[in-house]
């Protein structure tokens, strides 16, 4: 039997938003039974109680992953209330903002004026939807309120640049390209730094390769060509002032998810 999510984070969970997120993580779990275990609807009688090997049944695994989901909507909307992002965490609320989303949108489309996105947003689109734009407002009312010195950013950085890949100037490659003529004679280019990363084609093509590695070959009017990857140094990071921008806004997304941890889960279920 599927257990229904009925609060968490101190929040009450609307029998239809359980609703709503069940059925955006229905097809994951379809398509996972089905690809690790071979087990479908139409396989077995009793889908939704079959034991896995996993020790999971579907109905199991769908409660489990929804449940995951609305827990964490549910602390960001806790921290979203404390900011004053938000007033009402209610379902009814957001039913609301949906309703008058969709109005305004109907307004600008019956003058001619464009709109972004779906000329109406679905129920559970909008969900989602409106909880990002509203995250989004929550990390600029934490810039607000806790603004950072340069000081403390660099030192951040420093400690967190390496988990953090888009932090890193790209790779400096060493490409040959080599031309595989007709005649037999094949020649051989080699780009290196800068003149390999001019080619953005070429770049993109090799950079995801080992060492070594040789791209698909692909037909000219003068032969077959491909790019084999000779070297790779790894990028550097980039200098602090260069990226300062970025580091803040990784540094209050960073703030705005450890304020999300620290909210209880306080998980309450019935069935």
């Amino acid at each position: 039997m599927t257990k229904t999510l009925i609060s968490a984070a101190g929040l009450p969970v609307a029998e239809e938003e359980w609703a709503l997120i069940l059925r955006r993580h229905r097809t994951a779990v379809l398509s996972e039974a089905a690809r690790k275990y071979g087990v479908t609807p139409d396989a077995v009688p009793d889908y939704r109680n079959t034991l896995l090997p996993n020790g999971k049944t579907p109905a199991g695994l769908l409660t489990d992953r929804a449940a995951g989901e609305m827990i964490s909507v549910k602390k960001a909307q806790q921290v979203m209330l404390k900011l004053g992002v938000i007033t009402d965490a209610g379902f009814g609320a957001f039913l609301l903002d949906w309703q008058k989303e969709n109005r305004r949108r109907e307004t600008l489309l019956s003058v001619g004026e464009p709109v972004y996105g779906p000329k109406l947003f679905p129920m559970d689109e909008y969900y989602f939807h409106l909880h990002r734009l509203r995250l989004d407002a929550a990390g600029k009312v934490l810039r607000q309120n806790y603004p950072v010195p340069d000081d403390t950013l660099s030192r951040w950085y420093a400690l967190h640049r390496e988990e953090m890949p888009e932090f890193r100037k790209p790779d400096v490659l060493t490409v040959e390209i080599i031309r595989e003529k007709k005649s037999g004679r094949n020649d051989i280019l080699v780009l290196a730094g800068e003149d390999a990363h001019s080619m953005q084609s070429v770049y993109d093509e090799v950079n995801p390769l080992n060492v070594g590695g040789y791209s698909e070959a692909f037909l000219t009017p003068e032969g077959y060509v491909r790019y084999r990857l000779a070297g790779r140094k790894k990028g550097d990071y980039s200098p602090f002032p260069e990226i300062r921008p970025l580091i803040e806004r990784r540094y209050y997304e960073a703030m705005l998810a450890e304020e999300i941890r620290r909210i209880p889960e306080a998980a309450v279920y019935a069935g």
